[in-house]
């Protein structure tokens, strides 16, 4: 599905903007700063490495991120399945308070 757009194509640039905002930046800026930093004689090639998610990132939302930036389109959930867990997890911090 190279070059298609579909839904499943929608939710995984769902997954990398909430990537970008828990980097602070846009994520080829992100990408370009791993691939210098490789050991390698002039790093790697961006477009090669994997997104990363951060470290500091919730458990709930790095999972969401993760099933929205799947490889396969089919492994990755729908926007109807996203709000649902987006609502459950809001939910879930509203409890605690």
């Amino acid at each position: 599905m190279r070059g298609h757009l579909s839904k499943a194509a929608d939710v995984f640039s769902y997954g990398v903007l909430l990537l970008e905002f828990f980097h602070g930046e846009h994520i080829a800026v992100v990408k370009a700063r791993r691939a210098a930093a490789l050991p390698r004689h002039g790093g790697g090639a961006p477009g090669s490495l994997p997104l990363v998610v951060p470290a500091s990132c919730p458990r709930h939302l790095r999972n969401l991120m993760v099933a929205c930036i799947a490889p396969e389109p089919a492994g990755r959930p729908t926007f109807e399945q996203v709000g649902c867990l987006g609502y459950s997890y809001r939910n879930r911090i509203a409890a605690r308070t």
